[in-house]
């Protein structure tokens, strides 16, 4: 197993329990998780993701990079690298961290809209585990778990409030994650924008390296 076609294994497999469709798309409940998983990606079922959405709904899909059908529409399309971590340990976070829930959730909403690290709902923290860092009661970084096909668990929702940077927040909250992975004996992952030049060395330096090319697109339903 490996990380191609990744949402629908997750979809079809570990998450199966928020998921929502039939044998050829699947995608998270409303709320959880814009993602959506072909079974196929090269000839994509999009009837049966029309019964799955309303006009004007949008979706993200990693892999499918054919012809948008009549219907459709493409309101982004970006080439990204899938991640994965290569190392046997890890080093342990050396400040606080705080586990984040539902209590936290507008904090972590105006955090996400400030940083915008990627698609991010409200039931988004259902996906997985998510850790803080705060500063007089004010969340200044975050970082959480999303798609997860045993053994593959992705790392997502990075951020760090700007003024923050810098200071290693966003590492030891990763750092904390692939601690947690891999007592659990998971393999770390994440996706990295290929323009985020920036972001892919610090994850190389970290310990993940590049496995896959692939396209992420987000398409409406018109």
């Amino acid at each position: 197993m490996d990380l191609e076609n990744i949402i629908w294994k997750s979809l079809s497999g570990s998450q199966k329990n928020i998921a929502l469709g039939g044998e050829d798309v699947r995608r998270f409940k409303r709320g959880v998780s814009e993602l959506v998983g072909f079974v196929d990606n090269v000839s994509p079922n999009f009837d049966e993701l029309a019964e799955l959405s309303k006009p004007g709904d949008s979706s993200y899909s990693i892999d499918w990079s054919g012809p948008v059908p009549s219907g459709w529409g493409v309101l982004e399309e970006m080439r990204a690298d899938q991640m994965m971590w290569r190392l046997d340990m890890v080093d342990t976070p050396q400040i606080d961290i705080v586990p984040l829930n539902e209590n936290y959730l507008v904090q972590m909403l105006d955090l996400i809209e400030l940083t915008r690290p990627g698609p991010f709902q409200p039931g988004t923290i259902e996906m997985g585990d998510y850790f803080g860092v705060f500063d007089q009661g004010e969340l200044v970084a975050m970082a959480g778990e999303r798609l997860f096909a045993y053994p593959f668990r992705e790392i997502s929702g990075v951020c760090t409030r700007p003024g923050y940077e810098g200071r290693g927040l966003a590492r030891s909250l990763m750092q904390l994650l692939i601690g947690r992975q891999l007592q659990r004996n998971e393999v770390p992952f994440l996706h990295v924008v290929e323009a985020n030049i920036n972001a892919k060395r610090i994850y190389e330096k970290m310990g993940f390296e590049s496995v896959r090319k692939t396209i992420i697109r987000q398409i409406v339903r018109t």
